[in-house]
């Protein structure tokens, strides 16, 4: 599963660029997060499939989004940015989720997780700068 996630995301960024693919990969990741809410194990099954290959195509292009943006020499700086929020987000996403898994029940856990992967796509479309 790893080396097909791995080469999703290569294909990706040869044949997809810019803000298309990213937002191709961060939809295809929240559709993967909110379809183990349903409780099925075949949807369980599939949401991880489709995480596994939407989370690379995401990644990959947000690097090559950061090294883009950084100009010529702020490369590092954005590369340093987008890694403290990677950073930020594995601190803060595991007690949020177990706050939510707690007080709300496991789907929510799901259903929250792709409503803010969801999110970011109208996000990403409106603020980065076209890579033509």
């Amino acid at each position: 599963m790893v080396g097909v996630a791995a080469m999703a995301g290569q294909i990706a960024v040869r044949r997809l660029e810019g803000k298309l693919a990213s937002g191709m990969g961060v939809a295809i990741t929240g559709i993967g997060l909110a379809l183990p809410a349903t409780g099925e194990l075949p949807l369980l099954y599939l949401g991880a499939a489709l995480t596994s290959v939407g989370q690379p195509i995401a990644a990959s292009n947000l690097f090559a989004i950061a090294s883009s943006t950084g100009g010529a020499g702020g490369g590092g700086t954005s590369f340093g940015i987008l890694q403290s929020a990677d950073s930020l987000g594995r601190l803060v996403g595991p007690a949020t989720a177990g706050l939510i898994y707690t007080h709300l029940g496991p789907p929510y856990v799901f259903l929250t997780s792709a409503l803010v992967a969801l999110s970011i796509v109208p996000i990403a479309l409106r603020y980065l700068p076209s890579l033509q």
